[in-house]
């Protein structure tokens, strides 16, 4: 069992995403600095009707962009591997501590066809609304081995079907889930500006 600081956060993030967070509430920039120090991994969970979930992502800082004088910082956080929260205390800092277990998958046989399904349907959303994604993005989302969380960055996926999706132990079920949405979806391109809204409202880095 492994015990870890706990970020909760209006924010999912997935295992192999990047995210820019910028620190201002007193406790956390004394987490944040003891987890850079000590060059240590933090939980973050999303924080849904004051309501902290139990399945979150362990996530290292990859980078400090910025310091600011009054101690805030800008950092980029990077999703290593989801857990799930057994019990909590409360630092004698104001934050939260876990201990936590690994979140694995526990069926681990990918459908290949549901793969290329979500991937056809994924650039049929995005082309047409005419709306291109970086080459970094395609990069890694070809070079991962687990593509739905990829996908879910730029699907615009609602907080609580993120969780959702965090949840679910089947890579399959994951990408089963993502096409069905990027389905509906497509009954609401003609609305494309609001599609485009939507999709790039993320915040993901690629």
């Amino acid at each position: 069992m492994q015990r870890i600081p706990l970020f909760p956060l209006n924010l999912v993030v997935f295992p192999g995403s990047s995210y820019p967070l910028h620190i201002f509430e007193e406790r956390y920039k004394k987490m944040i600095n003891r987890c850079i120090e000590e060059k240590k991994y933090f939980g973050i969970v999303v924080n849904l009707t004051n309501n902290i979930a139990k399945v979150g992502t362990l996530s290292e800082i990859t980078s400090v962009t910025k310091f600011y004088e009054d101690g805030r910082l800008n950092i980029i956080v990077k999703g290593i591997q989801r857990f799930i929260i057994i019990n909590t205390e409360t630092h004698e800092d104001g934050y939260l501590i876990a201990e936590i277990h690994p979140y694995y998958d526990t069926m681990f046989e990918v459908d290949n066809r549901i793969i290329k399904e979500t991937y056809n349907k994924f650039v049929e959303v995005f082309t047409k609304i005419n709306l291109k994604l970086d080459d970094a993005y395609w990069k890694n989302l070809n070079s991962t081995p687990i593509k739905s969380f990829k996908f879910a960055e730029k699907s615009g996926l609602s907080l609580e079907q993120q969780q959702e999706l965090l949840t679910f132990q089947d890579e399959t079920k994951r990408l089963s889930f993502i096409k069905s949405h990027l389905e509906k979806m497509m009954d609401y391109l003609d609305e494309s500006s609001k599609i485009k809204n939507i999709l790039m409202r993320d915040g993901y880095l690629n």
